[in-house]
Parts: structure tokens; sequence; C-alpha cells
């Protein structure tokens, strides 16, 4: 221990300094310093990759299932908002096929040819007559039964088929088509009439009947009904 007075060294427990005599007292004690604690820390992973290389989490998706609305009882209209979506789906993209329409002017006027037409093939067409000395003999004659009424019936047939399936071109095509054949027995028939064999002996020939007139107006009608729908799809495309 160290004199406080004089500042030498003296033995531990001595009570006087034995170089200056004065009293010693007992040295203080100075506290005990405490180790410090130190918290378990976790293993350190040499290999472990730093943060910024480190890969992303990866978040699943969280898919919302749209329930779709349904109007409130008494009303049963649905409304645009009701219909659940599915994507790009877009139906007010899609182009509707386009129908038969029996209210278009067109169409009315192209099947009322067609039923004068019919009518004109089963009505008798003309008379052929022959008178010859105080004999005489008279016959009505149809179209139905001669070849040019099949003609006719198979043109009939096709511009009720295009009709059907909404071939307006086709409907034209075969309205042109049946005009001009009906102009052409049209043009046969007053060649027949204008032919008429008179002589000393008697006469021979033929005169109209409905059926006749009848043929050319449902000739006509066709080809009006055929015209109408095809302007009717250059305007509109369809």
């Amino acid at each position: 221990m160290i004199c406080s007075k004089c500042g030498q060294v003296v033995n531990d427990g001595t009570q006087f300094c034995r170089f200056c005599g004065s009293p010693l007292g007992a040295a203080p004690q100075s506290p005990a310093v405490q180790p410090p604690v130190y918290a378990p820390q976790p293993p350190v992973n040499q290999y472990a990759q730093p943060a910024q290389y480190a890969a992303p989490q990866y978040q699943q998706p969280v898919l919302q299932q749209q329930v779709p609305q349904y109007p409130q009882q008494g009303n049963y209209a649905m409304t645009q908002a009701a219909v659940p979506s599915y994507g790009a789906y877009n139906p007010a993209a899609i182009k509707p096929k386009s129908k038969f329409d029996i209210k278009y002017p067109g169409t009315i006027v192209t099947l009322l040819g067609c039923v004068l037409l019919l009518i004109s093939l089963i009505v008798p067409y003309l008379k052929k007559f022959a008178s010859v000395y105080s004999y005489s003999k008279s016959n009505t004659v149809k179209l139905i039964a001669t070849a040019d009424g099949g003609v006719f019936l198979v043109g009939l047939v096709l511009i009720l088929i295009f009709l059907f399936t909404n071939l307006k071109i086709g409907v034209f095509v075969s309205s042109l088509l049946t005009f001009l054949y009906g102009i052409l027995e049209i043009l046969f028939s007053e060649y027949q009439i204008s032919k008429d064999t008179r002589d000393g002996n008697g006469i021979i020939g033929f005169t109209r009947l409905p059926g006749y007139y009848l043929l050319i107006v449902a000739s006509v009608v066709i080809l009006i009904g055929g015209i109408w729908l095809f302007t009717y799809r250059l305007k509109h495309g369809k």
C-alpha cells in the first residue's frame, strides 16, 4: 500500500508509516468490476447469400371470383351489368349472321311473284281450236303439262331455296333467268297466235287464256323482287 502523506510504499496491514510515522488507514477497496454479460448469438452462416443477391419471393396472386348479380324478384329483364365478364370476349364485336326476313318488302314481292308463277302454270294458258268444214275442235293448253312448265318449276324452286337461305345474289340470278324465259315463252306464244291458218276450208289457231296474262305479271314481279333484294345486299353487305 502507499502512504498518503509521504507517498512511500509500505507493507499491507501496517498501521503507521515507517518513513514518516503517519497513521495509515485501511486502503479503500475498489468496487468489484462485473464482467460484461453477452447474449447468445445465433451461429452465422458464412456461406449465406447477401441480401442484394437473394431471389425475390414469389407471391401467388389472389383470384377473386366474380359472382353475377341477378335482378331482384319481380324484374325478369336482365341488364348488361348482371352478365358476368369472361375476359376479352366481346359479343358486340361479333357480327350476327343474317337470317331470312319475311318482313322485308323485297322478300314479300319475290314470294308474291312465285305464287303468281305457280298459279299461271296450273290455270289454262292457251286455247287451240280448229274448224274445218262442219267439224270443229278445241282444247286448252296448261304450261304444267309441257316441257316449258318444267323449266319454270325448276326456276321457282331455285328462287325459293336461295330466298330461304338468304343468298340474295342467287335470288337475283334465278329471278332474272326466270324472267327471261317467261319473255321467250310469251314471244313464242305470240308467234303461234299470229300464225292462224285461214283458208277456204277452215281456221286453225290459238287464243289467249288467263294463264297467259298471269305469266307476264308473275315474271315481272319476280324480277322486281330479285332486283330489290340485290340492291339491299349492295347497300348493307348482307
